[in-house]
């Protein structure tokens, strides 16, 4: 009897392997001239996020959910007035993420039954860093112009001398979060015998380095500790202390500077400046701005709505661009308060866990390397965390939204 194929398990496979492809995929396709058809990932999740529609059940819930995002609409429609830059948004986060929270099913049954698809994502990703650390790849820095907008096939970019390897894929960003999350698939996995854990922990601990992204290195210290290591205290508290660290640190950083000037004052100039330097600069620097474009640029109680903040700002506003290198002062600039909705539910879902299925053992290293890496970096625009981060509050979210 023939197997009966899952379109959207085959479409998510399909946008998967765009992403850890896609710096030689657009330089190709710009050496052929035809660079738009890197926009058929974009296709792929809008059709992914269709058929996730075509099955669920609206209730009065979903109108919550509906309410916030017109909410943000309009406040980007009065403060933005760029329908390129809000469609920006749409497509490259929104869309995805809805598409996670209406596949949640799929995409969980996807990463428990096809081990192997995503080992080979592990191998493809880890070794093109390891192969990027040896030699130039020819779509490092390559740009192109794609209407009136400069497009770079791989970024190319160094810290402190030390080049940021993306491997086969856009941004050194992009690998680590890439890896990671294949990392995390295969050390779950109770089928992976645990020499191949030991081996791909290593490799992960190392690749990660190379792409020089510490944020993510220390959200992978924490996601092997947490599952190395048998703890008797209640997991679920870590999740809620993330979250914490995450709203806190962009709303206080005034009171946290001192402790990074006496770091500065005490520890060695090479070492401040290779390990403190960049979060002192969000403390004094991008958050303070970020936050200001929803308090002076948009409004502080519905925010700046959508696009108003990163990404869509490097097309349209880039005189305005700010990085929100944090989740919630991203989803607060673009939905407001009503944002805080998102670590609620998140909260409220880890609670609801018994751990006792594979499913919520998932769901919950998910949203811990998501909420870990969430405190210095927007994850919501790196697309495998967002459609993933979509499907965890589908699935244990107490109002089903």
């Amino acid at each position: 009897m023939t197997k009966k194929i899952n379109l959207e398990r085959v479409l998510i496979k399909a946008y998967i392997l765009i992403l850890i492809f896609e710096g030689p995929i657009r330089y190709a396709l710009n050496r052929i001239n035809l660079a738009t058809l890197i926009y058929v990932k974009d296709g792929i999740i809008l059709l992914i996020l269709l058929l996730g529609l075509k099955k669920i059940k609206f209730n009065r819930q979903h109108f919550i959910l509906f309410a916030i995002i017109i909410s943000s609409l309009f406040m980007s429609i009065i403060y933005i007035s760029n329908y390129g830059q809000i469609g920006f948004f749409i497509i490259k986060v929104l869309a995805i993420f809805l598409a996670g929270l209406t596949q949640y099913k799929n995409i969980l049954q996807d990463i428990q039954e096809n081990k192997r698809f995503y080992i080979i994502c592990f191998v493809i990703t880890v070794g093109g860093v390891l192969l990027n650390d040896i030699v130039r790849f020819p779509w490092e820095g390559v740009t192109y112009e794609i209407g009136d907008n400069i497009v770079t096939a791989s970024r190319e970019w160094s810290t402190l001398g030390q080049r940021r390897l993306a491997g086969f894929t856009r941004s050194s960003i992009n690998t680590a979060t890439y890896i990671m999350f294949f990392a995390m698939l295969i050390q779950l996995n109770k089928k992976i015998k645990k020499p191949v854990k030991i081996i791909c922990c290593i490799l992960t601990f190392y690749s990660i380095y190379l792409t020089t992204t510490k944020g993510m290195l220390i959200a992978c210290i924490l996601f092997y500790v947490m599952n190395f290591f048998k703890f008797t205290f209640n997991k679920k508290i870590i999740i809620s202390i993330l979250i914490g660290f995450m709203i806190f640190l962009p709303i206080f950083s005034t009171i946290c500077e001192p402790f990074f000037d006496f770091l500065m004052d005490n520890l060695d100039y090479e070492i401040y400046t290779k390990y403190f330097a960049s979060f002192k600069d969000r403390l004094c620097n991008t958050w303070p701005r970020a936050l200001e474009l929803a308090t002076k640029r948009g409004n502080w109680i519905l925010g700046r709505g959508m696009g108003g903040i990163d990404s869509s700002q490097t097309v349209y506003e880039r005189l305005l661009y700010c990085p929100a290198d944090n989740m919630f002062v991203y989803l607060y600039v673009t939905f407001g308060l009503p944002s805080l909705l998102f670590f609620y539910y998140i909260i409220k879902n880890v609670n609801k866990m018994t751990f006792e299925n594979q499913s919520e053992i998932y769901m919950y290293n998910i949203l811990l390397i998501s909420c870990a890496y969430g405190i210095v970096s927007n994850v919501l625009e790196g697309s495998l965390l967002c459609l993933t981060l979509g499907g965890c509050i589908r699935k244990y979210d107490e109002f089903a939204i």
